[in-house]
């Protein structure tokens, strides 16, 4: 049996290479309680502790972006990024969220470790939202420049929406304060990102239709566009989807956000059914 070291994952992040380290043992961890779960009890449960741990309590969730503050006490806007760090954050997570969604919806549900799952892949979420608009130092990303809208040009921001969360999260049980303050920190963020938004710029509808949207297309349209790759509606839909690997393959980061925020939206669901 190989040996789980837990506490390899800290349990405070100064810098991004700080937060990249937490994250790649958390892989590791996971990764080790998955394929020894007939050698190791309990390994859902460590995962899901594990992860939430991680979300809600070690990585910084960010501030709004137009918090007056951000730039000297955002974790993520106060110090600057390089791309290789960027697209390695998204890789970690994309990993992290599959892992903590396949134990989460291993367990048996109640109403307070419903709350707690949705809320940890709420964080997720955001942190990848935050992380997808950074311009990186050295070689800014073109679809991190027209997803966060400072590409050249008329460009505006893009985003993903909380749907119903907000409005079901009176009815939460969270078990400590920490999940309470979790819960505030991500509103706050995306309620003032909402407002900087464009209606139709709001991407990955997945509660409403599974088909392509006018945002993803637009989005597409303007990263194809300053790529030269092919820009009809059937292409387009192709590359979003995988089915063409061609824009996935350079931009990974494409993938790994529009998975993260498919699963928060699977998981928003089954909190409805369950409330």
């Amino acid at each position: 049996m190989l040996p789980i070291e837990l506490t390899a994952v800290g349990d405070y992040v100064a810098t991004f290479a700080d937060a990249a380290m937490a994250m790649r043992h958390a892989v590791h961890q996971c990764t080790l309680l998955s394929n020894q779960a007939d050698q190791i009890k309990n390994t859902y449960c460590l995962r899901v502790a594990l992860l939430q741990h991680l979300f809600t309590e070690v990585v910084p969730l960010p501030l709004p972006h137009n918090h007056p503050h951000r730039a000297t006490r955002c974790f993520w806007g106060s110090q600057p990024m390089r791309y290789e760090t960027q697209a390695e954050l998204m890789r970690l997570l994309a990993l992290l969220g599959r892992h903590y969604a396949s134990a989460s919806l291993s367990l048996r549900v109640t109403r307070s470790f419903d709350a707690a799952r949705m809320l940890t892949m709420a964080c997720i979420a955001t942190v990848a939202d935050v992380v997808m608009r950074v311009v990186a130092c050295d070689a800014p990303s073109m679809l991190a420049l027209q997803y966060s809208g400072t590409a050249e040009g008329p460009t505006h921001p893009f985003g993903f929406e909380m749907g119903q969360f907000a409005v079901e999260g009176a009815f939460l049980r969270f078990t400590n304060p920490e999940l309470a303050t979790a819960f505030t920190q991500v509103m706050d963020y995306h309620a003032q990102r909402r407002l900087a938004l464009r209606a139709d710029h709001v991407l990955f509808g997945f509660e409403r239709s599974m088909a392509l949207g006018g945002a993803e297309a637009r989005l597409l349209n303007q990263l194809c566009l300053s790529l030269g790759y092919p820009r009809s509606l059937t292409e387009r839909a192709r590359f979003l989807c995988g089915e063409d690997m061609l824009l996935i393959d350079g931009y990974p980061e494409l993938g790994s956000f529009r998975d993260l925020v498919f699963t928060f939206k699977v998981l928003l669901a089954l909190l409805a059914d369950w409330l």
